[in-house]
């Protein structure tokens, strides 16, 4: 295997991932019900795979890999420490707020990509 196809199947791999982490995030427990999903952390936890998907066709390698790489650990860690370790209800809102700052980043990343490789030129 190349580098580039270890670096492009390590993105789809981070896709997958990330996704993932934002249901683990979304299936909270419920005192009397088991558990039930929050949707509203859901969507908040997909929104930079969704940012970060739109990058596919503009960067490609280990300069599309490593900026994913970063998104899933600092969303991992969060859900990690807000689900896991220290879990009140996500009352704090860093659930929240953590993925959007990471779309947001994302989307500076992205409009980078598009000011470098403008679509139509080749």
């Amino acid at each position: 295997m190349t580098s580039q196809s270890i670096a492009q199947t390590l993105t789809w791999l981070l896709l997958i991932t990330g996704c993932l982490i934002a249901f683990v995030s979304a299936v909270v427990p419920h005192y009397d019900a088991g558990y039930r999903l929050a949707f509203s952390v859901l969507l908040t936890g997909l929104l930079p795979y969704l940012a970060y998907a739109m990058l596919l066709p503009y960067l490609h390698g280990w300069q599309l890999a490593l900026p994913g790489l970063v998104i899933v650990l600092v969303h991992g860690w969060t859900v990690a420490s807000e689900r896991f370790i220290a879990y009140q209800g996500y009352s704090d809102g860093t659930i929240h707020y953590v993925p959007l700052a990471l779309a947001l980043l994302t989307l500076v990343l992205l409009a980078w990509a598009l000011r470098a490789h403008p679509p139509g030129r080749d």
